[in-house]
């Protein structure tokens, strides 16, 4: 399939929000890359989304800095990792056996084209961290998608891109929360009905922020809820309605380490594809 019928298969509609048109252009440019490289790898039919871990991660970087998440990778799995920008920029994407970008890298690959693919196997079943640094003089929105090789596999690009075009929904109904300026992250897998997908990270500034969730077309309602990772406790639960698409307002501190958690309460399917968007407000 053509890149550009990709990019035309992501969103179905289109904001005039401001901000909401900034990030869906560029998530268009960065996933129509990073959809396209998948495809040209001629290996699909043997590819998966990652079993333990969140498959798509991202964000918009600023010049010379980086987004990291982690993942629990197991020996005696292939993992191949994506990852793309809306830019021709120059991005290092590298990989640390533990928690933390400290330590030095067991796996690492600068690319200086749209797109590029990691493949590897992990010297132990444990934590890893995977690190995206932008390294080039402008901002740059960039995304990475987990896969792992199986006998046999179910994978679809079809529940991702239904559960974008629901994202898009929520940035509607939310008047495209955000200043175009604005760092953000993302985050999604596949969940299990009445499942739930987690994703962490130390805001960059302090403000109010959103988290937004949004989930494919087989879901009949989502829940979003930010927790206090050190406290434990919630401090923002979800808008309180049923929908496909959810929020949850909170003010950040940088000195809170927040967990940003996507509940799929009911859907048809026995899982779905869901999708937490955090951003500042």
């Amino acid at each position: 399939m053509k890149k550009n019928l990709l990019i035309l298969m992501i969103f179905a509609a289109v904001s005039a929000n401001v901000f909401s048109q900034t990030v869906i252009d560029n998530l268009k440019v960065s996933l129509g890359n990073l959809f396209d490289f998948v495809i040209q790898t001629g290996d699909i039919k043997s590819y998966e989304y990652v079993v333990t871990d969140n498959a798509l991660y991202g964000g918009r970087v600023s010049p010379r800095n980086s987004i990291s998440t982690q993942y629990s990778l197991q020996t005696n799995v292939q993992y191949i990792i994506f990852a793309a920008t809306d830019l021709k920029s120059e991005v290092d994407l590298r990989i640390y056996r533990g928690e933390g970008t400290s330590g030095q890298p067991i796996v690492q690959n600068r690319f200086h084209h749209a797109a590029a693919i990691v493949r590897f196997a992990v010297p132990a079943t444990g934590t890893y961290t995977i690190e995206l640094i932008n390294l080039s003089n402008q901002t740059a929105l960039v995304t990475m998608l987990a896969l792992q090789v199986r006998i046999n596999p179910y994978f679809s690009f079809g529940p991702l891109v239904s559960a974008l075009n629901s994202t898009e929904t929520v940035f509607r109904e939310r008047n495209g929360s955000g200043s175009t300026t604005n760092n953000f992250v993302f985050s999604g897998k596949v969940v299990p009905r009445n499942g739930r997908m987690n994703f962490e990270n130390i805001m960059p500034e302090e403000g109010r922020f959103e988290l937004l969730a949004a989930g494919d077309g087989s879901v009949n309602t989502i829940e979003a809820f930010v927790i206090d990772v050190e406290k434990g406790e919630t401090v923002s639960r979800n808008s309180g309605r049923s929908s496909r698409v959810d929020f949850a307002v909170f003010s950040a501190n940088l000195s809170i380490k927040y967990r940003y958690s996507v509940i799929n309460r009911s859907s048809r399917n026995n899982a779905a594809f869901v999708i937490g968007f955090v951003v500042k407000n």
